[in-house]
């Protein structure tokens, strides 16, 4: 197993004055967007970087087991899931995944999200604690079948023209998110953590 990234990936990425998670970052969406399928050294940078920013850490003889069992179909799962426009995934793509990130949903699920952010989200506990309800368990969330009703109640809400115009809106009042998908908006909005009260409340001070 490739443990380093290699020199062909590094000599592309141009170094700034960026913080390290900004270099991930710009690592991640460099392997996303290569114009060629991706090979497997580029899978196990993308599962490690992912588990970085994760409290967990990953467990290297997993990655190894599923790379040794399962490298090639591993791969078709990984460069379907980054040119799709809608989820394709099969329970088996998914299990497969799963396996390849600490066996873990919430790990998978980070992997297709960073892969293809506009047809992926993010599934994890700060989500669920939203979608589900506040204080839910881990052993609770972080299977596959919370995974794929969350991800068809955003895809079924996607279709909502009610929920379509609201995105729109939030497009127009937040440049930053211009060119977002509805699904990628509706994720955002979900994992981002609601302002505190006090801030809710405040009213503007009188000039």
């Amino acid at each position: 197993m490739h443990s380093a990234v290699p020199a062909t990936i590094a000599a592309e990425m141009h170094p700034t004055e960026s913080t390290g998670s900004d270099r991930s970052l710009q690592l991640l969406a460099h392997i996303a967007a290569l114009p060629t399928p991706l090979e497997m050294v580029h899978a196990v940078v993308c599962v490690h970087i992912v588990y970085g920013w994760m409290p967990t850490i990953l467990d290297p003889l997993g990655v190894s087991k599923a790379v040794d069992e399962n490298a090639n179909r591993l791969l078709e799962v990984l460069n379907a899931a980054r040119s799709a426009k809608e989820p394709r995934l099969t329970d088996d793509d998914l299990g497969l995944l799963r396996g390849f990130a600490n066996n873990s949903t919430v790990g998978a699920s980070k992997l297709l999200h960073f892969l293809n952010p506009c047809v992926y989200p993010i599934w994890d506990s700060r989500v669920a604690n939203r979608y589900l309800w506040s204080g839910v368990s881990r052993e609770t969330f972080d299977n596959e079948s919370r995974l794929w009703a969350y991800m068809g109640t955003l895809w079924d809400w996607s279709r909502d023209p009610t929920v379509k115009a609201a995105c729109a809106a939030l497009n127009k009042a937040c440049p930053n998110t211009k060119g977002c998908t509805t699904v990628r908006l509706m994720e955002l909005v979900l994992f981002h953590p609601p302002l505190p009260q006090k801030l809710k409340t405040r009213r503007p001070a009188k000039p």
